[in-house]
């Protein structure tokens, strides 16, 4: 059995507390961020689907079969790498993407990058100037939207929303932009961008406060204690926040394993490789298109551990004549690994309508241009269907899928404005187009 690389992932929560194994899904850093907001700000436990606020979460995937011989060895045997959004200490010239990916070490293995641009998000809804110490009905207001027309892959202290402020100096309403990020190795930490200006004294006067030692280590401010299970504090926040970098620019890298974050702080500095040197996150970013928030995953065993990786399998669970048929008729049936995999989603505000509208795209890099046309057939007759083995209806609309650059791209339409279907589908490795044999 394949476990999660963090282990048993403790997310806190004050409404809901409660134990769920999920079956069989994905490696993934957290349960839908979204869906303990929506826990927080007084939605129903019983339009939550089941996934709600959780205290533990156990998370473990299916070992499938090994990958074809006439995969490249390299699939294998590299040292796999991830990406995420936005800007990191003064580097004008990167994209925030490339800002994370020269923060992570190269030699972290199965990265994970789950990433949401708060500034994008905001600016697609209108709520620019919302941050911590806007009224709580405003903030709400825009808690609302969020659930409404956008989606959030990471979002740091979501559990606590409505108290994180005025217990940490901060919320996530305050940030430009955060990544979560895992992989064997290093224990998952955060990457929390501030918006320009922010006074993060307050919160450092709380780290004071709470006993955490400051110390310094390749010329940035570490704030660092023993883990306090035992203190009311560590109910309000995430256990990340045991090992906080402070950067002097709004930057903050947090773990609850001194080792992660010393790892950051050394490849920042130069003293170690970063993933910026990974030549498939070049090429799943610039697929992407710079997403507003999404998940990129650069690890070849990702479509191996999907709910079924065959397409028998998916034919049985899904709408079988139909997709047979189609099947049948396609050009060829490959579903072959590939090196890394990518969700995006882009928001627009409408100023006619003060409608927000979404487009999504599903990225799978082969690296070879003659593999991916091989595989583009199954994968887009299984993608038509807009829908996962677990979900009956459609939840997106396939606008377009073809083969650029030795990538497979699949461009969607969340379906009724909900795309955080697309991050659930994700969540419970429920991407039967995604899979691989």
């Amino acid at each position: 059995m394949l476990v999660h690389p963090a282990g048993i992932r403790i997310i806190q929560a004050t409404i809901v507390e409660r134990s769920v194994c999920l079956p069989n899904p994905l490696v993934l850093p957290r349960t839908l961020t979204l869906c303990c907001l929506l826990q927080t700000i007084g939605v129903s436990e019983s339009n939550l689907h089941g996934s709600s606020v959780r205290k533990e979460v156990r998370v473990h995937c299916g070992k499938r079969g090994s990958m074809r011989a006439r995969v490249p060895l390299v699939m294998v045997t590299m040292t796999t790498i991830f990406a995420v959004c936005s800007v990191v200490s003064g580097t004008a010239n990167r994209t925030p993407v490339e800002d994370v990916l020269s923060l992570v070490p190269l030699q972290l293995g199965s990265p994970q990058i789950w990433f949401t641009d708060w500034d994008a998000l905001k600016a697609a809804t209108g709520f620019s100037w919302v941050n911590s110490r806007t009224p709580i009905d405003l903030k709400l207001a825009f808690a609302r939207r969020l659930n409404q027309d956008l989606a959030a892959a990471a979002a740091y202290g979501i559990e606590f929303f409505r108290g994180h402020a005025e217990t940490w100096g901060f919320d996530f309403t305050d940030l430009s932009w955060e990544a979560e990020i895992l992989g064997h190795g290093l224990a998952p930490f955060r990457v929390l961008k501030f918006r320009d200006g922010f006074d993060l004294s307050p919160l450092v006067a709380v780290l004071g406060e709470r006993g955490f030692v400051q110390t310094e280590s390749f010329g940035v401010t570490v704030y660092q204690r023993d883990l306090a299970l035992g203190s009311d504090w560590l109910r309000t926040t995430e256990l990340a926040i045991h090992h906080t970098a402070v950067f002097a620019d709004g930057l903050l890298v947090l773990s609850s394993s001194p080792g992660a974050v010393e790892a950051v702080l050394a490849t920042q500095a130069g003293e170690s490789p970063s993933l910026s040197e990974h030549p498939f996150a070049a090429r799943l970013l610039s697929h992407l298109r710079s997403p507003h928030t999404g998940v990129l995953l650069l690890d070849p065993s990702f479509c191996l551990r999907l709910a079924a990786s065959d397409p028998m399998e998916l034919l049985l669970l899904g709408d079988a004549s139909r997709l047979a048929e189609e099947l049948q008729t396609s050009s060829g049936t490959a579903m072959d690994p590939y090196f890394a995999f990518g969700l995006g989603i882009r928001f627009a505000l409408d100023p006619a309508t003060g409608e927000v509208t979404s487009e999504g795209a599903f990225v799978m890099e082969y690296g070879d241009v003659d593999a991916a046309n091989e595989n583009l057939a199954a994968r887009e007759t299984l993608a038509a269907a807009g829908a996962g083995t677990r979900s009956p209806e459609p939840l997106f609309v396939l606008d377009q899928a073809e083969v650029v650059d030795g990538a497979i791209l699949l461009r969607v339409t969340p379906l009724e404005r909900r795309p955080t279907n697309l991050l659930r589908m994700l969540l419970y490795a429920d991407l039967p187009f995604a899979a691989c044999d």
